[in-house]
């Protein structure tokens, strides 16, 4: 596979009213992928679901799944997967890659929501691996 790269953004160094942000105006990323004698075609599928979790259903999570395919010779898939749990506010990815044996991800969210009534806040971060968590960080402040 062969693939090329262009990156557009605006230089906001170039004026000083400018406010310093890296992208203060129009920005552009795109990647170019061309198939060599190996891969015959990619594809990209890009889904939204809302799906319906928790007890009775009562939890709405916001998944989006990103799933790419070589097709060829030797046909490979990813995948990546965020899902956001709007009533726990945690944000989960993954990322699954079945040929290379690649499974990971990492859980993002709030550790207890009952706190900001005392005035403190959590957040909990852990990094998984094969559906088990490898490391996990937690911050709290008042």
């Amino acid at each position: 596979m062969k693939y090329c790269t262009a990156l557009q953004y605006t230089d906001a160094f170039s004026s000083e009213t400018a406010p310093y942000f890296p992208f203060t105006g129009d920005s552009k990323f795109a990647v170019e992928l061309h198939p060599t004698g190996e891969v015959t075609e990619y594809t990209a599928t890009i889904a939204y679901e809302l799906l319906r979790e928790g007890e009775e259903g009562r939890q709405k999570v916001d998944s989006v799944k990103l799933i790419l395919r070589a097709e060829g010779e030797d046909p490979t898939e990813a995948k990546a997967i965020m899902k956001y749990n709007r009533r726990k506010n945690t944000l989960i990815t993954e990322l699954q890659i079945p040929d290379y044996d690649v499974e990971a991800g990492f859980r993002l969210g709030v550790v207890d929501g009952n706190t900001k009534d005392k005035g403190t806040h959590s957040i909990s971060l852990d990094f998984i691996n094969k559906n088990i968590p490898q490391l996990s960080l937690v911050g709290r402040a008042k």
